[in-house]
């Protein structure tokens, strides 16, 4: 493996200006005893092709992340989407009066380098009495003046970046307050939030998109409840996507929450679709925030990423990584960042998770689609998750051990497959963590009256891929 070692630590020195000591920790090496064929190449925003992979560049409006330190970063990793906050408390300082040069800077800039901007209205001003909290889990506008202001912040906001922006998101984790005082933030409350802002958007931008709700967690009560609120007030239009953040130790936990979340939508509406808003995992032990009090590694968050990302692909739901760079909080920092940082805010290094997603990025594109069925039988005794997918009809089946939690260890069990009706001429074995590319020889599969069988695959807790080599767009065909 001295190849892939040699390629990370050049890669890392080419993206960063980390200083010499600031290298990639090292793991045991995963135990994949195939031929090596190459490693994936990565794809800049400018290179990649459809599909709309989005990654987080949430909390500027707090300056808890600065733009300037991680913007290098954004077109090797590429992912064409990012969402931001537009920093409602930030943007007016004095009543009626909007400096946006803060985020002109930033939405701008990104577009040059190959970057969609979409934006979430959030959060409150304390310039107005019930103006609302300017932070996460704060209060929504709740005074006839506030309304007013935030209504004609939203006019302004839409108006300014008509012409880049056509995605909006209202607000984030309206239901944090509600979960622990149900008179806070009620549904009914968030509701008239959105019917305001939503009905400014559309006059707008009547082809925008708009999400709603971004509740944290998988709340299908709290969306529910909101939704029969639109319908009654006939404003379901104005929903394209409802949000979530499905934090969780095992990214694979929330499968059936997110069903009885898509099941509510449904009842409401058949063109409403779930849009994962936010999602990720820390690199180390942190005492706070979302997946606290866990032992997390780099390499945990790597393959948390991986599993969270390509679940959501698998079944049909848009992705943000939550978040490019970790972010400094007034408490501690925030370490679910792609990039680890500093306490000055400055960017030391891409973590493991920054190549992986690299790595699935550069697969996993526009031209990658996602089979009706897949029909297979396996051998092995543990969870496991099993998608198909393809790119001009050749198969590419993305696998994992889903049981536990991402773990710090890269052991392997082998497993047997056999895929009924997939069809492989020159098949190879994809780490999407690791960026390797592996040749299947003969003697790991062969074609048979049941369909094509494979042997003795070495299979751990980070995705696989078994492909068609001509599906994978870094390896050339014999």
């Amino acid at each position: 493996m001295v190849t892939r070692v040699l390629g990370l630590a050049l890669l890392s020195l080419l993206c960063t200006r980390a200083p010499a000591q600031d290298t990639l920790p090292q793991w045991e090496e995963v135990s994949i005893n195939l031929p090596f064929l190459t490693t994936l190449r990565p794809v800049t925003t400018h290179e990649v092709t459809g599909y709309p992979w989005s990654v987080g560049g949430e909390t500027m409006d707090r300056d808890y992340t600065l733009y300037d330190n991680w913007k290098e970063y954004v077109e090797p990793l590429g992912i064409t989407q990012i969402r931001l906050q537009s920093g409602w408390a930030k943007t007016e300082k004095v009543k009626g009066e909007y400096d946006f040069a803060w985020l002109d800077h930033i939405v701008r800039d990104l577009v040059e380098r190959g970057v969609k901007p979409w934006l979430s209205l959030s959060y409150g001003n304390e310039l107005y009495r019930g103006g609302g909290g300017i932070r996460l889990s704060g209060a929504l506008p709740s005074s006839g003046e506030a309304y007013q202001a935030w209504q004609d912040y939203v006019r302004a906001t839409v108006d300014r970046y008509a012409d880049i922006v056509d995605t909006w998101e209202v607000w984030n984790e309206p239901n944090n307050s509600w979960k622990g005082d149900r008179s806070k933030n009620r549904p009914v409350d968030y509701s008239r939030l959105l019917v305001a802002t939503g009905d400014i958007i559309r006059e707008r931008q009547p082809e925008a998109t708009i999400i709603a709700f971004a509740v944290s967690g998988v709340d299908a009560d709290y969306v529910g409840q909101g939704l029969a609120e639109l319908q009654r007030q006939d404003k379901l239009g104005l929903v394209d996507l409802v949000a979530y953040h499905p934090y969780s130790r095992n990214p694979d936990d929330q499968d059936l929450a997110v069903e009885r979340l898509r099941d509510t939508v449904a009842t409401y509406s058949d063109r409403i679709d779930l849009y994962q808003g936010e999602n990720g995992a820390p690199s180390e032990y942190r005492k706070t925030k979302a997946l606290r009090g866990y032992e997390w590694t780099e390499l945990s968050q790597a393959k948390w990423f991986l599993r969270r990302a390509l679940n959501d692909r698998a079944h049909g739901i848009g992705t943000n990584v939550f978040s490019i760079v970790d972010l400094q909080y007034p408490d501690e920092i925030n370490r679910k960042g792609l990039l680890l940082t500093n306490d000055n805010k400055e960017v030391v290094r891409p973590k493991h998770a920054y190549y992986a997603v690299q790595h699935m990025v550069s697969v996993f594109d526009g031209e990658v689609r996602l089979m009706d069925t897949l029909r297979y039988t396996e051998d092995t005794y543990h969870g496991l998750q099993v998608h198909g997918f393809e790119r001009d009809g050749a198969p590419v089946v993305a696998l994992w051990f889903s049981d536990n939690v991402p773990s710090d260890h890269n052991g392997t069990t082998a497993v047997d497959f056999t895929f009924t009706d997939l069809a492989f001429d020159e098949p190879v074995y994809v780490d999407l963590r690791t960026g390797v590319v592996y040749d299947i020889s003969k003697n790991y599969h062969r074609r048979t009256d049941a369909g094509h069988e494979f042997y003795d695959l070495p299979v751990y807790d980070s995705p696989l891929l078994i492909a068609e080599r001509s599906a994978i767009s870094s390896v050339t065909a014999r």
